[in-house]
């Protein structure tokens, strides 16, 4: 994986210390990251990764596959407006969130 994945750590005093939530495991997923983590407002985390979208409901203990997607997922970055999600094939198909959870989708230029 050219994006690996290697752990997953959250810090609850502005980044002074932190702790490991997850950490990579030969073939359990998510192997690779194409973005940044997005942490939820339901308590969720969700990986957009080359195989796929995972989620973990669970502190990042386990993940589950989110919806059928097996390819490039997309990637997603923090934007002071929210969270922007970019399609991985340059297809000008993005996504915007405050939340984590409700997305609305656009496009960006023709089809």
């Amino acid at each position: 994986m050219k994006n690996g994945l290697r752990a997953l750590h959250t810090s609850t005093d502005g980044g002074h210390t932190w702790t490991r939530l997850w950490t990579y495991r030969r073939g359990v997923e998510p192997l690779s990251s194409l973005g940044d983590v997005v942490a939820a407002d339901d308590g969720s985390l969700t990986v957009y990764g080359e195989r796929g979208v995972w989620r973990s409901t669970g502190r990042a203990r386990t993940f589950q596959r989110a919806g059928d997607s097996q390819r490039a997922a997309g990637s997603v970055t923090s934007t002071p407006i929210g969270w922007l999600w970019a399609d991985s094939y340059g297809n000008g198909h993005y996504r915007i969130s405050t939340d984590g959870i409700h997305w609305q989708e656009f496009t960006v230029g023709s089809d």
